[in-house]
């Protein structure tokens, strides 16, 4: 690995770029842009790796009509990441070993529910409060106030990446979590 001087950036050493369009939620807003990501890495293990910031293109910040050509983010910010490409290429191929959660997740302004896949024989809330970085939510559903539009967001995505330490609190959902 090497860092790239202008940003800091690690990118692994001889691996392709690819920009993936990527809706990410902070407690500023929404921000959209494109994250550099090596081509053959999945979003989960680019996001777990990356220095707490990193680099995006193209950038569009909730509530401000300019588009930012480069914006550094800091990873610990982001509460979850809308996935922006077909969520097969994500999945962990070693789900026979996992059982699926149904979970409700209360955010600091609003609630995202979906199911995390968990080793078998560990629980739910070790999984989460041990685990180091962020986890796959798949058939995720959020309903978040936007403060900036005076609205309540209510909206479905395949898979998102969420955030633990973003989480106030978490259920385990009885219901379906779609």
């Amino acid at each position: 690995m090497f860092k790239r001087a202008e940003t800091g950036d690690e990118t692994p050493r001889g691996h392709e770029i690819r920009l993936v369009p990527a809706r990410i939620l902070t407690p500023a807003g929404w921000i959209v842009g494109k994250m550099h990501v090596a081509a053959d890495w999945r979003m989960i293990n680019f996001i777990n790796h990356v220095p707490e910031f990193f680099s995006l293109a193209d950038v569009i910040i909730e509530g401000r009509p300019k588009v930012v050509p480069l914006f550094t983010l800091h990873r610990a910010a982001i509460q979850f990441i809308v996935v922006e490409r077909p969520p097969e290429k994500e999945l962990d191929a070693g789900l026979r070993n996992q059982i699926e959660h149904p979970v409700s997740c209360l955010l600091q302004n609003g609630s995202l529910s979906g199911v995390i896949s968990v080793l078998r024989g560990v629980r739910l809330s070790d999984h989460l409060s041990r685990h180091k970085g962020f986890v796959m939510l798949k058939d995720a559903h959020f309903h978040l106030r936007n403060p900036w539009e005076n609205r309540v967001i209510d909206h479905r995505e395949p898979l998102v990446l969420l955030n633990p330490q973003a989480v106030v609190g978490v259920s385990e959902s009885a219901e379906d979590a779609g």
